[in-house]
């Protein structure tokens, strides 16, 4: 079993908040998680991770996304279903299609890249600006902590103006370094199992944290997921409906081009509205000798 998933069994009876109860309607609908960052943050290696998958040598970018569902260890507790979508900049436009039926986001950095920090905080705060992601669950992992030129947690969240997009909590005090609404890790998901861990313990308590947060949260959740799925599914079936009668109308408009081209050539298909070998359908007759 996933050393994670022994901990989200008993996230039930822990916390300062009491227990997270899912009702029954809840019990086995799956928690779903959008996994987000800059191609090279590493998100794919942490989704490597939580699955406990061998670490490989060189792990491909994503491209279009990749969805996995991580079994948790009770029939109790629902499913978790991870949506890794990929982060080059000619693949962020589909992550808006994800907003809406997700729970909560994980956005991954990586702390050593100074140089994209600006483009991290922009695609960042372009996700949370969608009304479809605003003030939903934020886990955000500072990755490559490990690694030279890491910037610190301070550095990174001030960069990525994360205190902006999550906001703080309301009853933390202004001066703790846990003031944020946001969930914040530093994790090196690389380390630990060059090391024989399982997981990056900053990984596993993170992930802890947040599926905890997710449950206290979800009672206010679900209904806002199944209005904003509900909205999104309709202005997809009113833009398809619309594509439709877009093209019927091109390949009327081609028809008519078509005969018009074919009327110029012969005066009979003007009269008949048929293109065609000759007014008759046919060829016409050769003349006699």
């Amino acid at each position: 079993m996933p050393a994670w998933l022994s901990i989200f069994a008993r996230f039930c009876s822990c916390g300062r908040r009491g227990p997270a109860v899912y009702p029954a309607a809840q019990e086995n609908a799956p928690v779903t998680l959008l996994l987000l960052g800059l191609d090279g943050s590493g998100k794919s290696t942490v989704l490597e991770r939580l699955r406990k998958e061998k670490l490989k040598e060189s792990i491909a970018p994503t491209w279009g996304f990749v969805a996995v569902t991580l079994k948790p260890p009770s029939p109790k507790l629902p499913p978790v279903r991870v949506f890794d979508v990929g982060g080059h900049d000619r693949i962020r436009g589909i992550w808006a299609n994800y907003y809406a039926e997700t729970h909560g986001i994980v956005f991954v950095v990586d702390g050593t890249d100074v140089a994209r920090f600006a483009e991290a905080r922009k695609v960042l705060h372009a996700a949370f600006d969608d009304a479809r992601a605003a003030g939903k669950p934020l886990l955000l992992l500072i990755n490559k902590r490990d690694k030279q030129g890491y910037q610190g947690r301070a550095a990174t969240l001030a960069a990525l103006g994360v205190r902006d997009v999550a906001g703080t909590a309301p009853t933390a005090k202004p001066s703790s370094s846990t003031d944020l609404a946001a969930h914040v890790f530093e994790i090196s998901a690389t380390h630990a199992a060059q090391n024989g861990q399982a997981i990056d313990a900053g990984l596993q308590i993170g992930f802890h944290h947040f599926l905890q947060q997710i449950g206290y949260d979800r009672a206010a959740l679900d209904p806002r997921i199944a209005a904003d799925t509900a909205a999104q599914r309709k202005a997809y079936e009113v833009e398809l409906e619309q594509r439709r009668s877009r093209i019927s109308v091109m390949r009327e408009e081609k028809e008519k081009e078509k005969v018009a081209a074919a009327a110029a050539q012969d005066p009979d298909t003007a009269k008949t509205g048929m293109v065609g070998e000759g007014a008759h359908g046919g060829k016409a007759p050769h003349a006699s000798s």
